[in-house]
């Protein structure tokens, strides 16, 4: 994809976001994949998206989260990956599976 039609399709996006549409997590990859990877790009674009704090809260309800909460999606050996990184695997997620744990952040957060 050429950088003006990445540019075109990141900010498609992030409009689509601003508007309170849904994005899958499929959407994130690409995100991710146009931005090469590079979580902190990637990150930035979110943070248009929401209020520092709020993200911010987010993030750490993520990061508090306890297996006892996501076994019914996470396998034994797929928890030491969610436990070590939680941002990461919730952006790899299957979308079945990060549905899940976006339900159990909005439990916690009135996301």
């Amino acid at each position: 994809m050429q950088v003006e039609s990445q540019r075109a399709y990141v900010e498609q996006l992030l409009a689509h976001m601003d508007e309170g549409g849904t994005v899958t997590n499929a959407n994130v990859r690409e995100l991710i994949e146009l931005v090469n990877g590079d979580v902190e790009d990637m990150v930035m674009a979110l943070l248009r998206c929401w209020e520092k704090e709020h993200f911010h809260h987010l993030l750490r309800t993520l990061s508090n989260l306890d297996y006892r909460e996501v076994e019914e999606v996470l396998s034994e050996e797929e928890w030491p990956k969610f436990r070590d990184n939680p941002w990461q695997w919730f952006i790899l997620a299957e979308d079945r599976k990060s549905e899940f744990i976006w339900g159990k952040l909005k439990e916690r957060t009135d996301a």
